[in-house]
């Protein structure tokens, strides 16, 4: 199947086998993956991010949501709740909630590799 733009490639597009080999870890101890991404986070078939990872077998296990949430549907200066991604059940943790200083706490970022 040749993408709608052929030769132009986005982010998750350009990821080698040889960088998800290195996300993947080892048999024994599998890299937890932690991802920064919205309603932007497609690839040119509107395939999320989230998901091209795990179906190459990564650990995503949480996800980090800017401003307007996961899915880009909260207004402007709103507070964005942590929650739980509706298809994968990953929990997303906001990094524009009340409170947040738009920081991560460390207990959300210590596991991850």
């Amino acid at each position: 199947i040749v993408p709608p733009f052929e030769g132009f490639k986005l982010g998750v597009e350009n990821l080698s086998p040889q960088f998800i080999a290195h996300l993947q870890g080892t048999k024994n101890k599998r890299k937890r993956i932690g991802l920064i991404t919205n309603q932007t986070g497609v690839d040119q078939y509107g395939k999320r991010t989230v998901d091209i990872l795990r179906e190459h077998g990564l650990l995503v296990v949480r996800l980090f949501a800017p401003e307007h949430g996961i899915d880009g549907t909260i207004h402007a200066a709103k507070n964005v709740a942590d929650a739980r991604d509706a298809k994968t059940g990953i929990p997303v943790v906001s990094l524009y909630g009340v409170g947040s200083g738009k920081t991560v706490a460390h207990e959300m970022i210590n596991d991850l590799d």
